[in-house]
């Protein structure tokens, strides 16, 4: 058995809230379908031929068990806007997302879902712009562990599509 295999399995008998993703990152998970979503879009990028989004999304995973709580917001953030990006060849966030929606007609509020997680990790002092007036971040674990998620189900969403 293999040193990744060992951990992994030690981790679900024991009923960690952590599960080895990639072979070779600790991730905090909320439950196990957490985890297996998690494991599934990392498989739908990487079979779409999106590494850069999968390659976010990993680093958001390995940010958030570092408690690095903002760096894992950017780079969940990043995951969306790379597939976006990639997907219709724009190069703004908001131009990439209209292409989207005027040639896939998702509901309304998934494009508003879609525009306010980019203006959250915009907003919020120490994700994707530089501290100002405060000494760290405000963004607890369960905001990265939202984030984390909600990021990668859009990108299953939008790399399924």
């Amino acid at each position: 058995m293999s040193l990744s295999t060992s951990i992994e399995a030690a981790l679900v008998e024991t009923h960690c809230a952590y599960r080895l993703v990639n072979q070779d990152t600790i991730v905090p998970i909320a439950s196990e379908e957490h985890a297996a979503a998690f494991e599934s879009t990392l498989s739908t990028l990487q079979a779409g031929g999106q590494s850069g989004a999968r390659q976010h999304l990993s680093a958001a995973a390995s940010h958030l068990s570092q408690g690095h709580f903002a760096d894992s917001v950017r780079e969940s953030i990043h995951s969306v806007e790379s597939l976006v990006r990639n997907l219709t060849g724009q190069s703004k966030f908001s131009k990439a997302v209209a292409q989207l929606a005027s040639e896939r007609h998702p509901h309304e509020s998934f494009k508003q879902a879609l525009g306010n997680l980019y203006g959250y990790s915009s907003d919020e002092q120490g994700i994707r712009h530089p501290l100002l007036d405060k000494g760290d971040s405000n963004v607890s674990e369960q905001d990265a562990l939202f984030m984390l998620g909600i990021c990668a189900s859009f990108a299953t969403y939008l790399g399924a599509g």
